[in-house]
């Protein structure tokens, strides 16, 4: 199932793995998981600034709402998104 989130213990496990020094190739083999999706997650920690000995001290919570991805419209967003969709589809149309 594509864009399907990765549970907080395999994540957990991505950390711990890295932290260990495995590659993201042998990450993805050991744990099922496509290279790209490691590369995404390692990709969110790396932008998250947090040590990866600090994120496996994290509990659960911490580190799901680390990964949460909104998928709500910011109506305060709708505006620009809407002119910029409609400018997107108006000139590859025209």
């Amino acid at each position: 199932m594509a864009n399907k989130s990765i549970g907080s213990v395999m994540i957990r496990e991505i950390i711990r793995m890295k932290d260990n020094g495995l590659s993201n190739n042998q990450i993805s083999k050991s744990i099922g998981k496509s290279r790209t999706t490691i590369v995404k997650y390692l990709g969110v920690i790396q932008t998250s600034g947090i040590c990866l000995k600090e994120l496996l001290e994290l509990k659960e919570n911490g580190l799901s709402e680390l990964f949460e991805v909104s998928t709500e419209l910011n109506p305060a967003n709708r505006e620009q998104i809407d002119k910029d969709l409609y400018g997107l589809f108006y000139f590859n149309n025209h």
